[in-house]
């Protein structure tokens, strides 16, 4: 008896497979409505950035680990390892795979000028993709806040070395301490969305040889070369604050007209620029702010007192230069005419 005649008992096996079921009664349920919020309020969420769709041309060659005869099915299946916006630029850096599965058929020793038989193995491997792309944004990114380390020291009096004179003293920072300022940021990092992926590809099959033993157009191969073009459409997306509706009647008492604009005012609007306006500006820029400001005033006193000084002396020399003028003209004038007169009416009376 060979084996392909032994006899298989087909009689059924109680306890082979054993199935339990349950039939669910239905609950019953009373819908609620939802209490929505009329007055307006600050959430947090996912905010779209853009919306693309990515192109990648890809040319890859697959070394298979025995010989095929054929293909019989891919799966492809595409991951991305890293989808990352550069901050303050609109580049957006792509790296993944596509991960293929190859289902391919391998003779075997059973083979003649009438056919092959053989076995379907199978082969996975990922092939990689990456890309750098820019962005054209719907909505734009927050920007990035900036980690900030600044250091101060004091001053200190020392007393000097036998070598210098006694009255004088070192006055310099203190080397003895380390202070430091330092002030970090927590920024909403951009991530990703996947939505859908298209790949067109057309693979080839090299260094075809014919198969021993069997038929005459059956080869076999151990490298494919493949050309893909992949279409990968996602979103940008960043969580950020958004106003819903507008703030409440009462807001405007507790927190300023607007809740969003008091946030904007002392918190959103940069913390660091409110801080650099009043602390970290600079303490010399602030300095010289003063300083020309009484520096103005004072030379504004002092060019008013100056000013005046000299416009009196130049004011006084042209008056009394113009009052002696006119004097003399009115004197000369009012002097000719009562010489004329009075020497008329003398010289009428000496006649007579």
């Amino acid at each position: 008896m060979s084996k392909w005649d032994k006899k298989v008992d087909y009689a059924p096996k109680h306890d082979c497979v054993e199935v339990k079921t349950l039939t669910q009664k239905e609950c019953f349920n009373e819908p609620i409505r939802p209490v929505p919020n009329n007055t307006g309020t600050l959430v947090k969420v996912p905010v779209v950035l853009a919306e693309l769709t990515v192109q990648f041309n890809v040319d890859a060659k697959i070394s298979l680990p025995e010989p095929a005869l054929e293909i019989k099915q891919i799966h492809k299946r595409l991951k991305l390892t890293q989808c990352t916006l550069l901050q303050n630029t609109n580049k957006l850096f792509i790296k993944g795979f596509v991960r293929k599965n190859i289902e391919f058929a391998t003779p075997s020793s059973c083979s003649n000028a009438r056919g092959v038989c053989g076995n379907i193995r199978h082969c996975t491997v990922d092939i990689p993709i990456s890309c750098v792309t820019r962005v054209k944004f719907t909505a734009p990114p927050i920007p990035v806040y900036y980690n900030k380390k600044k250091e101060f020291e004091f001053l200190t009096t020392n007393t000097l070395p036998s070598k210098f004179p006694r009255k004088d003293l070192l006055l310099s920072g203190d080397l003895s301490e380390f202070n430091q300022f330092s002030q970090e940021y927590f920024n909403e990092l951009p991530f990703c969305e996947l939505i859908s992926s298209k790949i067109t590809e057309f693979d080839e099959f090299l260094n075809l040889k014919h198969l021993p033993h069997g038929p005459f157009e059956e080869n076999t191969f151990k490298e494919i070369e493949e050309k893909m073009d992949i279409e990968l459409t996602l979103k940008i997306l960043q969580l950020q604050q958004v106003q819903i509706g507008k703030p409440f009647k009462g807001h405007d008492k507790g927190y300023g007209k607007g809740y969003d604009k008091y946030y904007d005012k002392y918190y959103d609007k940069d913390y660091d620029e409110y801080y650099d306006k009043y602390y970290d500006e600079d303490y010399d820029e602030y300095c010289d702010k003063e300083y020309k400001k009484d520096y103005d005033k004072y030379y504004d006193k002092e060019y008013k007192k100056g000013y005046e000084k000299d416009y009196d002396k130049e004011y006084k020399k042209d008056y009394d230069k113009d009052y002696d003028k006119d004097y003399n003209k009115k004197y000369k004038k009012d002097f000719k005419k009562d010489h004329d007169n009075g020497y008329d009416k003398d010289y009428d009376k000496d006649c007579d």
